[in-house]
């Protein structure tokens, strides 16, 4: 009740949301409910994902493509403004139900891509976006993943010194190792192209 009330306070907070998806997660809401919690703030990525999160939670296929998160996803990032860092969602989803140790899941069509939208999203979004370094980091590993090297630098220079970011921080307790451990190698990679 009192999700409601906030969320009618102001409709632009996206707060009241969040803890409406987090109460419907944590009372085992059937799927038909939680259709009916946000995402309905689509420039908070944080809202949207955790909607996903949750219509994904039980019996997603691993591998990443063409799980049922980036279906969902997909739609939300398409009809976001430029800047929004929206396009982010189909990475995070393919992260987070990604489990081979194959790269080739992560140089299909599809994900470069995704990769390209999220990098022209990153472009138009205002530098002080909350969310802007996450990207960053999620970008970065991806194109180091894709050889691109050059680019996962430039990324990684934005954002140097932050380290508690996806992906890091699902790689185990040494975030920092996990992000030096890729950033190093796109460095030397770019060094030796």
């Amino acid at each position: 009740m009192e999700i409601v009330r906030a969320a009618a306070l102001n409709p632009d907070d996206p707060t009241p949301y969040i803890a409406e998806i987090v109460v419907a997660l944590g009372l085992g809401y059937p799927r038909t409910e939680m259709e009916s919690c946000g995402p309905r703030s689509p420039r908070v990525p944080r809202t949207t994902t955790k909607h996903i999160s949750s219509r994904c939670s039980t019996g997603v296929p691993s591998g990443g493509v063409g799980t049922p998160g980036i279906r969902v996803c997909r739609p939300g990032g398409a009809r976001a403004p430029s800047g929004s860092l929206l396009t982010v969602l189909p990475l995070i989803t393919h992260f987070e139900h990604d489990e081979s140790e194959d790269t080739a899941v992560d140089n299909t069509p599809q994900m470069r891509t995704r990769v390209e939208a999220a990098l022209e999203d990153v472009a138009a979004a205002d530098a002080a976006h909350p969310r802007l370094a996450e990207v960053r980091h999620l970008l970065a590993f991806y194109l180091h993943l894709q050889d691109r090297n050059e680019e996962a630098l430039a990324q990684f220079r934005l954002v140097d010194g932050y380290v508690d970011a996806l992906p890091w921080r699902y790689r185990g307790s040494d975030t920092a190792g996990s992000y030096c451990q890729v950033r190093d190698a796109a460095a030397r990679a770019a060094v030796g192209s």
